[in-house]
């Protein structure tokens, strides 16, 4: 068995949206640059952004086959021109054609506040009059939405399928990206929200995943944090910063960035090992969620306004102050709660001075130095071991039935003690049989 190859360093950079992680990864690589050429390392950057691209990529062309060719689709795209709008974007920007994505893969068409039920027969003519008088029309006329009903009853299911193999696939890619760099010898630096699915953190998945792949390198888990009044005006200044540059699509709108921050860090329980981060006011939190709910557009349908009021309810929980009776009783603005870091992690880093990235920077850039063995492949012993529940008993054994030792026939010498390891007999087959070790893979 060859001894392995030289495996990179992965860094975790976990953090909610807008905390500063994009800021942080390029002022490593800037960092990195500036070293004499002799101790740059080749650091690679991807994360949930960069295969979110990829994903929605991937979707619009594949829903598009699906489309392109269906005469309702067709109608649609003859009567109104801008549903042939198809052009490369940023993740998650929005575009003409993703309306009639959506409405298809929903069963509805929700427009300006407006709800039209595509697969009820009942409902969409019920709805159909109101919605048209309480639309603009920009997209959408008693045509196209006829043409739509027919399109949704045919296509959703297939819509639905190959959106979930899609978007199932994506953390799987961004791990092999990573490993693939990792097995290339770049350090590479992971941007990302915090996940847990299945009670499993996404750098604990990674973990798994490496194990499965057979996969072995130096995994650093770096937290990020930004209070959440900080945060606040951070999303408040790039979405300013977004308006004026004409890019939408970079904004930040919602109260999604304060959910993920309950994902990474809680209310502290007081045990001595937990991590303090800082604390929050009930002010502070009643600010950020009146700053960015999507209760404040007056034409959100009913049924998305009690969805998203469930989910300011649920995050005022999360933080500890209670829903949202509790949330509004007057005099008691100043009531703390004070934060903790939510395992696993190796270190956190607090953002919230400017200065404090490139200190930062300077600390994860030494990470990127870290280097570790992979297996190039399995011995046949091991091959055995894990295929045949008893070959671990006949290994023991002195020699097989037909009177030969199973060390011999590996091609292995002969133990002299049971205590001596198997790491220890492919290792005494390597240093005895230069031949061998030379020619092995790796």
């Amino acid at each position: 068995m060859g001894k392995g190859v030289e495996t990179a360093s992965i860094v975790f950079l976990l953090g909610t949206s807008t905390a500063g992680k994009s800021t942080l990864a390029r002022e490593i690589l800037a960092q990195n640059e500036n070293l004499p050429a002799d101790q740059r390392l080749d650091w690679q950057v991807s994360g949930h952004d960069q295969i979110g691209e990829i994903v929605c990529n991937e979707r619009d062309e594949k829903l598009l086959n699906k489309l392109k060719d269906n005469p309702q689709f067709q109608e649609i795209q003859r009567r109104n021109p801008k549903f042939n709008e198809v052009k490369p974007r940023k993740p998650f920007e929005p575009f003409a054609a993703e309306k009639i994505y959506e409405a298809i893969f929903r069963g509805r068409l929700e427009y300006q506040g407006q709800t039209l039920d595509l697969l009820d027969e009942k409902k969409f003519n019920s709805q159909l009059d109101e919605f048209l008088a309480k639309t603009d029309g920009e997209f959408f006329n008693k045509e196209i939405l006829h043409q739509l009903q027919l399109l949704t009853k045919e296509k959703q299911q297939d819509f639905k399928t190959i959106l979930e193999s899609i978007f199932s696939k994506g953390e799987e890619r961004l791990f092999d990206i990573a490993i693939a760099s990792s097995k290339a010898g770049k350090p590479i630096i992971l941007d990302v929200i915090p996940d847990t699915t299945d009670g499993k953190t996404i750098g604990q998945r990674f973990e798994e995943y490496c194990q499965k792949q057979n996969h072995q390198c130096p995994i650093h888990v770096a937290l990020v944090h930004l209070p959440v009044k900080e945060l606040s005006k951070r999303i408040e200044g790039r979405n300013a910063a977004a308006i004026a540059r004409d890019e939408p699509a970079d904004q930040r709108n919602g109260i999604f960035p304060f959910e993920q921050y309950v994902k990474a860090f809680k209310p502290a329980t007081g045990l001595a090992e937990e991590r303090i981060v800082g604390n929050i006011t009930r002010a502070d939190l009643k600010d950020a969620i009146l700053k960015f709910s999507k209760l404040n557009d007056p034409k959100l349908s009913q049924e998305d306004r009690e969805h998203f009021a469930k989910r300011e309810d649920e995050l005022r929980e999360k933080f500890g102050f209670g829903a949202i009776g509790d949330f509004a009783i007057a005099g008691d603005e100043t009531s703390t709660i004070v934060l903790a870091a939510i395992p696993p992690f190796d270190r956190v880093y607090d953002i919230t001075k400017k200065e404090a990235t490139a200190e930062i920077a300077e600390k994860i850039c030494a990470l990127g130095t870290s280097k570790s063995q992979t297996p190039t492949e399995k011995h046949p012993i091991l091959e055995a071991l894990s295929s045949d529940p008893k070959f671990g008993e006949k290994f023991h054994s002195p020699t097989t039935p037909d009177g030969e030792s199973f060390v011999a026939r590996l091609g292995l010498k002969p133990t002299k003690t049971r205590e001596t390891t198997l790491s220890d007999i492919l290792a005494t087959r390597e240093e005895k049989d230069p031949q061998k070790k030379d020619g092995g893979r790796g």
